[in-house]
């Protein structure tokens, strides 16, 4: 009958000898294979290489979210939606595009979005989470239509400053 190794070191596993362990050298230290990093990590960048669709903006409320400010709204009004990532998929994100279109509206708008995997460390966070522009950087409608990109990948820094390297 098998043991379950649940609450064991791998010391403790090789004092009891239960099992076999793959040990390897690395920078000069004997150390065991990690699993996570010799199986998991190496799928994250097949993941990136073989996707299965593009993320364009093409399809309300999948790739896109569109919120329209209504005639009489009171100044300061706040308007916001969210995207979600389906249960078992992975997205790659290289740029977030923000479109704000004062023709129709009030001049003044300024746009802004979130990550709910970045944590909002405000007083009282934001459960959408923490926004990428600070209060001081957001972006605003000069009047017409004001469209902003926020690009991640390897050069993105060099474009703007506040672009972000890991996709």
């Amino acid at each position: 009958m098998p043991q379950q190794l649940a609450g064991f070191s791998v010391p403790d596993a090789l004092q009891q000898r239960l099992g076999t362990f793959l040990v390897g050298g690395y920078k000069g230290q004997s150390t065991f294979i990690d699993l996570d990093k010799l199986v998991n990590e190496p799928l994250v960048n097949v993941e990136q290489q073989h996707i299965l669709g593009i993320l364009g903006g093409r399809e309300e409320d999948y790739d896109r979210q569109t919120l329209t400010p209504q005639v009489g709204d009171a100044v300061g009004t706040a308007y916001s939606a969210s995207l979600t990532v389906p249960t078992g998929q992975v997205w790659y994100i290289n740029a977030v595009r923000t479109v704000l279109d004062t023709q129709a509206a009030a001049q003044g708008l300024v746009g802004n979005w979130r990550c709910s995997l970045w944590p909002d460390r405000a007083d009282e966070p934001n459960p959408a989470g923490q926004s990428f522009h600070p209060a001081t950087g957001l972006v605003q409608a000069a009047g017409g239509t004001t469209t902003w990109l926020d690009e991640f990948g390897p050069i993105a820094t060099a474009w703007l400053l506040t672009n972000k390297v890991p996709l």
